[in-house]
């Protein structure tokens, strides 16, 4: 018996490997491919080692593409969509957890029915929106529309329904106001759900594309995802310029390893905590 399960252990751990390494060869090429010359690549495309190594690629993005600024404005808005994420879903997930209005689980179920909408489906009635309020190329319209998550509300909603209500009414009678029990209890006793929003506030806001490149056309104003397709290095006729393109792309999703490798903990358990009750 003991046999079998470390056996069953076994290939489980040899199935895992496996994945991960197959989930690893894009990134594994990606970062090989940054240091290979132009011909180099047209001539092995799947070799991991380049003939010849060179840092050419680095040198010409380093040269040609203010990635200063993108990495700032990207840390801007991803800065504020995650705050204004954490501030509007934990009141909202804290009103649906413990308090009682008409209507409730129906504004609820509405709430989250919206995470079953494509963004495609509303993005021209989004950027008409916009356009009304005058936010076109300004970095208002990468932020208005992230400051709110059904997703962070359903996470703070599932969480707070698990802090019993006593403790609520005992605040209550010693005279504190809502307001002070949200932010004195409820802010603290939610910390790794608030956590765990962080990090997808982070992921929201970091790997944005599609929006920004709708919304955003002055090149100071543009966010680290916007550089693939402004660099002028996948053009629309002719061949890309693979070497310099792999750089922006390793540039592109280095904080998100970075978070994802230190806080991966947090991540697994944001999965779990999506299904508390």
């Amino acid at each position: 018996m003991k046999t079998k399960i470390l056996s069953g252990k076994a290939i489980i751990f040899i199935v895992g490997m496996l994945g991960s390494l197959i989930m690893l060869i894009p990134f594994i090429w990606m970062f090989v491919t940054s240091f290979k010359t132009l011909p180099d690549i047209i001539a092995h495309r799947l070799s991991l080692i380049p003939h010849p190594f060179t840092w050419e690629n680095y040198t010409k993005v380093f040269d040609e593409i203010p990635l200063k600024i993108y990495y700032l404005n990207s840390a801007m808005v991803t800065g504020i969509v995650i705050l204004t994420t954490i501030l509007i879903s934990s009141m909202a997930g804290f009103a649906f957890g413990k308090y009682s209005f008409p209507g409730k689980e129906y504004f609820f179920i509405f709430l989250l029915s919206t995470l079953i909408v494509p963004f495609e489906s509303y993005m021209i009635p989004l950027y008409l929106e916009m356009k009304w309020f005058g936010w076109i190329d300004t970095r208002w319209a990468l932020v208005i529309p992230h400051i709110a998550s059904a997703f962070g509300t359903f996470l703070i909603r599932q969480y707070v329904q698990t802090i019993p209500d006593e403790l609520l009414d005992s605040a209550r009678i010693d005279g504190c106001s809502e307001f002070r029990i949200y932010w004195n209890i409820i802010m603290p006793l939610c910390k790794p759900a608030l956590a765990v929003l962080a990090i997808f506030g982070f992921f929201w806001g970091w790997n944005d594309f599609l929006w920004p490149l709708i919304v955003i056309n002055s090149p100071d104003k543009r966010t680290i995802t916007l550089s693939i397709p402004t660099s002028g290095w996948v053009p629309r006729t002719g061949g890309i310029n693979w070497g310099p393109l792999m750089v922006l792309c390793f540039f592109v999703i280095l904080p998100t390893l970075i978070f994802f490798i230190f806080l991966q903990r947090h991540i697994v358990r944001g999965i779990t905590l999506s299904g508390v009750k």
